[in-house]
């Protein structure tokens, strides 16, 4: 799915978001998201991850699709081989529909944030 945004480093960093949504939400709620909400929540998922406060939602939305969410992460902490990893909650509204999901994110040394678990 984030594989199909962008070019370059836009497609990393796409990569990474396409990840964390289908990591966290599977085949529902979050394949309904268009390239554009995608887009939306590809940003905030990246500056939440990597600048947001701990237990601070990050809230994002396409005014014109009407889907929406919010990427919530946790403290930092580093793995035994030195990479920073956090966990985290996100919330994804599409058509009327809500899912939760939980994981963990890593990253990675060009900056993404990549699934773990």
């Amino acid at each position: 799915l984030g594989s199909q945004m962008g070019g370059g480093s836009g497609q990393l960093i796409g990569v990474a978001a396409g990840t964390l949504l289908g990591a966290a939400l599977g085949n529902s709620v979050g394949s309904s998201l268009d390239r554009a909400d995608l887009t939306y929540y590809n940003q905030a998922s990246q500056q939440a991850l990597e600048t947001g406060p701990s237990g601070q939602a990050l809230p994002w939305n396409n005014p014109d699709s009407g889907a929406s969410g919010s990427i919530t992460p946790n403290k930092y902490y580093q793995t035994s081989s030195g990479q920073y990893c956090r966990e985290y909650t996100q919330t994804i509204q599409v058509g009327g529909k809500s899912q939760q999901g939980v994981g963990t994110a890593c990253r990675n040394e060009d900056g993404t944030w990549q699934i773990k678990e």
